[in-house]
């Protein structure tokens, strides 16, 4: 999944999301973070719900499916991301430590 597809998939999945839980106060960038792995994701709308996690990830796997994303695509998409963002972060240390 490119970047552009997951950005517009993102949005559709964050208010789909937001939708499904009522009072659900979560930013886009903590849906982000917890999105590195659905279980992640499941767990922090447990714990901010109240709700008990099997509900979580029925509710959540619910939203990732009217946008039509899966488990798999997020967390390729979320792994390739974060290998890139750790790799410019390392650039960045090495061109000040030298």
């Amino acid at each position: 999944m490119d970047k552009q597809i997951f950005d517009e998939k993102f949005g559709a999945f964050s208010t789909a999301l937001k939708q499904k839980f009522a009072g659900l106060n979560l930013t886009d960038e903590e849906i982000k973070k917890a999105m590195k792995n659905p279980d992640d994701l499941v767990t922090l709308v447990s714990a901010k719900t109240g709700i008990s996690r099997e509900e979580a990830d029925k509710r959540v796997h619910q939203a990732m499916s009217t946008v039509g994303i899966d488990d798999t695509q997020v967390k390729g998409f979320m792994e390739k991301w974060g290998d890139k963002v750790g790799d410019k972060i390392a650039d960045i240390k090495n061109k000040f430590s030298h």
